[in-house]
């Protein structure tokens, strides 16, 4: 691992770059759904078109710049590995070559192949893996915790919420004496149960289904009204359009 290190050292700052890109991205990916819970839960009820768009925006530009982040670090990370490969790979053959016969019988041929071949693969796929999900999927595990944390969850089975989430306050006092206190909460764990009001998460799972079903039986009368209307439009106007055939096939008859 000392030898890998010692030819990773050239590229630290390419990858701290790629890192940096890919821990952006990351974040702004994980942003996606609780934009998307706001759009549902406040801007949708309320019929608020102006944040629905804006909300929306916000996911184009967040999906925007995980998509070009990703791209971006995972090629960066892609020209580290090659370089550090290609490097590892040339010094190895050069010390290969200096090798005794000696020494080339001790090791075997096979396995100087190996190492030249496969082992160097090897590094290649662990530089690689390294610098993509060696960040992506911690960045992805925690940030996916704390949002998860950070939302309600209602139980219908009792109608009451569960809501789990971190603080962390500070207080600034300047007088008489310069202090600062910090007040810290790792982990808050309140559950609400309304106690005289009725169940209204099964309320609801009873009606939606209803509601549902009123909503398409609305859909298809509405869809009939609409046929019967065109229907009614189209033969007014292939009467009107046959009224003046017929006075024409009248004034052109000659009177007996």
């Amino acid at each position: 691992m000392k030898t890998v290190l010692h030819y990773l050292r050239p590229r630290l700052g390419i990858m701290s770059v790629g890192l940096l890109i890919k821990f952006f991205g990351t974040v702004a990916e994980l942003l996606l759904p609780w934009m998307l819970s706001v759009i549902l839960d406040e801007a949708v009820p309320a019929g608020a078109l102006g944040g629905i768009l804006f909300w929306g925006g916000l996911m184009v530009l967040c999906a925007a710049a995980a998509l070009g982040g990703n791209v971006i670090a995972n090629r960066l990370a892609c020209s580290t590995s090659r370089d550090v490969t290609r490097r590892l790979r040339h010094d190895l053959f050069a010390r290969v070559m200096q090798l005794s016969c000696a020494q080339e019988d001790a090791f075997t041929t096979p396995s100087l192949v190996s190492r030249l071949t496969s082992d160097t693969y090897n590094v290649h796929q662990m530089v690689d893996r390294m610098q993509r999900l060696g960040v992506r999927a911690p960045i992805l595990l925690v940030g996916g915790i704390a949002l998860t944390l950070s939302l309600d969850q209602n139980i219908a089975l009792t109608g009451g919420k569960v809501s789990v989430f971190t603080q962390l306050n500070r207080l600034d006092q300047y007088a008489p004496e310069r202090n600062i206190t910090y007040n810290s909460q790792p982990i808050n764990i309140t559950y609400i149960q309304p106690l005289r009001a009725f169940n209204s998460l099964k309320w609801q799972k009873k009606t939606q289904p209803k509601e549902y079903e009123k909503a398409k039986r609305s859909y298809l009368e509405t869809m009939e009204d609409i046929t019967v209307t065109a229907t009614s439009l189209f033969l007014a106007a292939s009467t009107a359009s046959a009224i003046p055939d017929v006075s024409n096939d009248v004034r052109l008859q000659p009177l007996a």
